[in-house]
């Protein structure tokens, strides 16, 4: 939805819509990516957390870098074309113009000849390529209905290493802490703590 509204923005839009419109995309982007961040999180146990949070924020990154290459080298291209023929179409020299030379403080100072067609190729060459994003959007949008729905954790999962297990060291869990307590509630027993080596025997 916001890139769609930044999309719509012209060269003499106000300046509140423009805020109010970013401040839309801003907000939907930054709750987004909290939610995403959570469900990562509730999907490892403790253990790994760290490391499929890192690894998460890392492959973020470089979509977002190698995202950002691309439209701006596209942007580029469009803004180099639309100077050309916007300039020229008022005299003013197109072909040799610094695409680098062209600041906010720059721009204003120009005269109003050349400064309308500045304004306008950038407003030509950047805000249709929000409005071709959103195809990109809706695509991610639907992928997340494929994600598979896991309530949120009440309790921190703890990993067992495989040489841990196989040096018979101790294994409590959740529930056996709970059985403890509700026979030393009962009978006023000892809480029990059996190993992975007992139990092996007793099975055996």
């Amino acid at each position: 939805m916001g890139l769609f509204l930044v999309s719509t923005l012209e060269v003499h839009s106000p300046t509140w819509l423009m805020c109010t419109y970013l401040a839309v995309f801003g907000v939907g982007l930054g709750l987004s990516q909290q939610i995403l961040t959570l469900i990562v999180q509730n999907e490892f146990a403790a253990a790994v957390v760290g490391t499929a949070t890192s690894s998460f924020n890392y492959f973020k990154q470089v979509g977002a870098t190698v995202g950002s290459a691309v439209v701006g080298a596209f942007f580029a291209n469009r803004l180099r074309t639309f100077l050309t023929d916007n300039l020229a179409g008022v005299g003013a020299p197109g072909e040799g113009t610094s695409l680098t030379s062209f600041t906010p403080a720059d721009v204003l100072h120009l005269p109003d000849a050349i400064r309308e067609p500045v304004i306008l190729s950038y407003n030509e060459a950047l805000l249709p390529i929000f409005l071709g994003l959103v195809p990109v959007v809706v695509a991610a949008l639907l992928v997340t209905f494929f994600i598979k729905e896991k309530p949120l954790a009440t309790q921190i999962e703890r990993g067992i290493p495989a040489e841990a297990l196989s040096e018979g060291q101790l294994l409590v869990t959740t529930q056996d802490e709970d059985l403890d307590a509700e026979l030393a509630e009962l009978g006023g027993r000892e809480p029990r703590v059996e190993s992975v080596r007992e139990c092996h025997d007793n099975r055996s």
